[in-house]
């Protein structure tokens, strides 16, 4: 099912990795080896792989060198780092390329299947928020259909009943709401701008009126109690991988700060008091 490149100009490691690691468990069921950074790129210039993990040293080609290429080259390729360097700055530097993984040399087996299964997870949440992406373009047309009925007259040369008309309004938000949760861009003004097309104000204060919530907090409210469910239904779950998939995207330190706002727990603590 997914593919992984495995970077490393040092022959042994780069082979003991190959050949020992458990790759049917997470799905893996194409691996490859490249000993430099211009060897790896070809290889993901000809076929992208899912999951790239690059030493930092190496000849011809450093690791972040290899990285950044990457990720212009195959954004969706997944790349974590292996290294014997322990060094703050390189991976300050990675994480502006989405690296999430720094594993330091010498590392056991056992370590690398950490760290393929949280890449694992990683691209299971993220292959999930393409398809939602892509069903949301597929819906767009219809969409703006349904909207642009709810906009018009009720009846031809009549205007439509302004109470019946804040409520289907309303009723549409809470619809888009779920259905864009895990979404990063789901904001009153993206409602407003890119699916409902009515002004941000309005729609802002028929949906505080129609609900008594503003709708920034309802959806906070509604991301928090998918995570809730979440850590309850798959306890091992990483808090990264919760926070990506109920859209807060990359940042799970700030999803760590709203949870313990909402709930008064850490995510760490919710887990261990209610799992």
């Amino acid at each position: 099912m997914y593919r992984l490149l495995m970077v490393d100009d040092e022959e042994q490691i780069r082979n003991g990795i190959l050949e020992n690691c458990d790759w049917k468990r997470f799905g893996i069921t194409k691996v490859e080896g490249a000993a430099n950074g211009v060897e790896a790129l070809q290889k993901v210039r000809e076929n992208p792989p899912d999951f790239l993990i690059t030493d930092l040293k190496m000849p011809l080609m450093d690791g972040l060198s290899l990285i950044r290429e990457v990720s212009a080259i195959s954004p969706d390729t997944l790349c974590a780092i292996l290294s014997g360097y322990d060094e703050f700055t390189f991976a300050r530097q990675a994480m502006k390329y989405h690296v999430q993984d720094y594993l330091l040399k010498p590392c056991s087996i056992d370590s690398i299947h950490e760290l393929l299964d949280s890449m694992t997870r990683r691209m299971a949440a993220q292959k999930e928020k393409s398809r939602y992406l892509e069903q949301m373009e597929s819906d767009y047309a219809h969409l703006k259909s349904v909207v642009a009925d709810v906009l018009s007259p009720a009846e031809a040369g009549k205007k439509p009943d302004g109470q019946r008309y804040k409520n289907e309004l309303t009723q549409r938000m809470v619809e888009l709401v779920e259905e864009y949760l895990g979404d990063e861009r789901l904001t009153l003004n993206f409602v407003a701008h890119e699916i409902l097309f009515v002004n941000v104000d309005y729609l802002g204060k028929v949906f505080s009126s129609e609900t008594g919530e503003k709708f920034s907090s309802f959806v906070t409210r509604r991301r928090i109690e998918m995570a809730q469910r979440l850590f309850l239904e798959r306890p091992g779950i990483p808090v990264n991988e919760v926070a990506m998939a109920c859209g807060f995207g990359y940042n799970a330190q700030y999803f760590s700060k709203v949870f313990k706002k909402m709930t008064g727990y850490t995510p760490s603590e919710y887990r261990g008091r209610f799992t």
